[in-house]
């Protein structure tokens, strides 16, 4: 019994976090906007309740709902969720990916290793969040765009922390990390003047020959480079 009124009292205050109140007399186009996207909540929680003493799983799906909605999670004394709506980063996206925990200073660097700025699909990019992992963040959220590991391994040279969440239907159904690969073709400049990819029209190629310390080697002229100080191609 004491389960079921939490349950009750969590879905309560989740509608009334996200709208103020749940119905509404009077309402303006505003309001009804607001109340219908609540009772969407609602009965997608609903949905998911197949158990309603179930607390585990009702968790479990507000936390994946919102790392969907890049919705900032924190609990009470009681271990109650807290969302807070004003925290939100950036809009949500029903299916794609979301690039998360992004150096902010290197935020236009994985944009442009991603070719993000020839997508024909929506493209957020937000920078310069506060992050307890790196300071200072960038966030990106790419629609209908889902990455190959070979596009993802590219990020390895100037972001190797990020996460990368797979959304479907608002939901983060996969994370992924980048994994740095053994090699790197025509995305790093060498170093070396006299090397003959600066002096003649050819692609790089670099071999990573210390993946924990970030150590590149060029292929042509032997030259090692530490990745973190890399000019990209």
């Amino acid at each position: 019994m004491k389960k079921s009124i939490s349950v009750v009292v969590l879905i309560c205050f989740i509608c009334l976090t996200f709208s103020g109140c749940f119905f509404w007399r009077g309402e303006s186009e505003r309001e009804i906007e607001i109340n219908e996207s609540v009772n969407k909540i609602y009965y997608d929680l609903k949905k998911h309740l197949h158990d309603p003493g179930d607390l585990d799983a009702i968790n479990d799906y507000l936390i994946s709902w919102a790392a969907a909605q890049n919705i900032p999670v924190s609990y009470d004394n009681h271990k109650n969720i807290i969302m807070s709506k004003k925290e939100r980063l950036v809009a949500a996206i029903e299916s794609g990916t979301v690039i998360d925990h992004i150096p902010a200073e290197k935020t236009f660097q994985v944009v442009n290793l991603l070719q993000l700025q020839k997508l024909s699909t929506p493209v957020t990019i937000g920078f310069n969040f506060s992050s307890k992992m790196v300071g200072t963040k960038g966030i990106i959220k790419v629609s209908d765009k889902f990455f190959t590991d070979d596009e993802i391994s590219r990020l390895s040279v100037v972001a190797p922390n990020v996460v990368l969440n797979i959304i479907n239907d608002y939901e983060v159904v996969e994370k992924k990390k980048v994994v740095t690969p053994d090699e790197l073709r025509s995305i790093v400049r060498c170093n070396n003047p006299k090397c003959i990819t600066n002096n003649e029209p050819m692609n790089t190629i670099f071999h990573v020959v210390d993946k924990e310390h970030g150590i590149l080697k060029c292929h042509y002229c032997d030259k090692e480079q530490e990745m973190e100080k890399v000019e990209l191609v």
